[in-house]
């Protein structure tokens, strides 16, 4: 019987449920009027999902924005920083995660009083992590069923190869308040042998969704 990802669940439930909250704010703010919002500092929960895994293409995980902050000069352009993290469990005991640091330009379209597209590009520091947990039978005719179980793991230097591009839709709620929706590719380029990832470039896509401070 194939297991439930459990943390995939919820994260997909956060997801639908942030959705279905800005939804409805969106129709109960709609002739609302507000000062504009320069600033703003959040955080995003969601799924990532592999693009070149060796055996595991598709994969999916959960993604963390741990910082999400961006910044408008005026109206239209901005610059925006974010800290995020992805874990994928290939199997029961084989883990893949990666993250990075990156900061870049933001365009803002805006929607409404209170809405805004954000079109996003940013650069900046990566890291691939992984946990791969082998099984070894030992030559023994004696004990065929004798099973050594190793664990191998090995993590990728840091580099400065971490591109993203995505689109967000902010929309402010509340005086002080905002959510957040989020589609972005994620590619990072690592050093070393990789048990998962196919080539030196890891590729994936988030979906996200959380809430920010407007200021």
């Amino acid at each position: 019987m194939k297991k439930i990802n459990t943390g995939l669940t919820i994260t997909l439930v956060v997801t639908i449920l942030l959705y279905l909250l800005l939804t409805l704010c969106i129709v109960s703010s709609i002739n609302a009027q507000e000062k504009e919002k320069r600033f703003y500092v959040g955080v995003n929960l969601g799924t990532s999902i592999l693009l070149n895994g060796k055996d595991s293409k598709g994969a999916t995980g959960v993604n963390i924005n741990l910082l999400n902050a961006g910044y408008s000069f005026n109206n239209n352009v901005g610059i925006h920083l974010k800290w995020m993290g992805a874990a994928h469990t290939i199997s029961e005991n084989n883990q893949v995660g990666y993250g990075g640091i990156l900061i870049g330009p933001m365009y803002s379209l805006p929607l409404g009083e209170r809405s805004f597209l954000d079109l996003k590009i940013a650069t900046g520091l990566f890291w691939l992590k992984e946990q791969a947990a082998y099984y070894v039978i030992p030559a023994n005719p004696q004990d065929p069923f004798a099973v050594i179980i190793d664990s191998n793991q090995s993590e990728a230097s840091i580099s400065l190869s971490n591109f993203a591009a995505g689109l967000a839709l902010r929309h402010n709620f509340a005086k002080h308040w905002s959510f957040l929706l989020l589609t972005e590719y994620n590619s990072g380029k690592h050093s070393g042998a990789s048990y998962y990832i196919d080539g030196k470039q890891l590729q994936a896509i988030s979906i996200n969704a959380g809430i920010a401070l407007s200021i």
